[in-house]
């Protein structure tokens, strides 16, 4: 015979189960209008400064882009690359 504790158990289980799905399945907001000058906008990769340099991963010149935090990145294997 199963007691009331074990039914007890297994109802909070599903109960709990249950609402877990329900909230993963609930939709996000998608932050479109509400999260306005929070971080700046990137600029596109043809408006960086673009480079032909020595990739060691490729082995070969590839195209480079000079990033504004100072770094260097190969455009082919997206390896941080030497500078120039």
């Amino acid at each position: 015979m199963i007691t009331p504790l074990a039914v007890g158990t297994c109802c909070l289980i599903v109960s709990l189960s249950g609402a877990f799905l329900i909230a993963r399945a609930w939709p996000q907001p998608s932050g479109g209008q509400h999260r306005r000058g929070t971080r700046p906008m990137l600029r596109p990769v043809e408006a960086l400064d673009q480079f032909e340099d020595w990739c060691p991963v490729e082995h070969r010149r590839t195209l480079h882009t000079r990033l504004r935090s100072g770094g260097v990145l190969c455009m082919d294997c997206r390896n941080p690359g030497r500078g120039a």
